[in-house]
């Protein structure tokens, strides 16, 4: 639905915010690397699942790997840290 569109796109337009050291290029490659991997785990392992549209998924890939790189930099590693183990949970 529309609310969870909004939550959707607030998510995505605070993520360099949260994480100021990615760049926009690097976002653009991980959203065309991450929504094709996401539909063929879905081919593979869901084969059931008729139809999928959303940015969930792409979001949530976003955030993880974005976190994992951020592990590297001493100021951001407790946050990166919290926000993997959250989405973990």
């Amino acid at each position: 639905g529309w609310i969870h569109f909004i939550l959707n796109l607030l998510a995505f337009v605070c993520l360099p915010f949260i994480f100021p050291h990615v760049k926009n290029r690097q976002l653009l490659i991980l959203i065309v690397t991450i929504s094709p991997c996401i539909s063929l785990g879905f081919y593979y392992l869901m084969p059931y699942i008729e139809a999928y549209a959303g940015f969930s998924g792409v979001l949530h890939g976003l955030y993880v790997a974005v976190a994992l790189v951020s592990l590297h930099y001493r100021k951001e590693r407790k946050f990166a840290a919290l926000v993997l183990a959250l989405i973990v949970l």
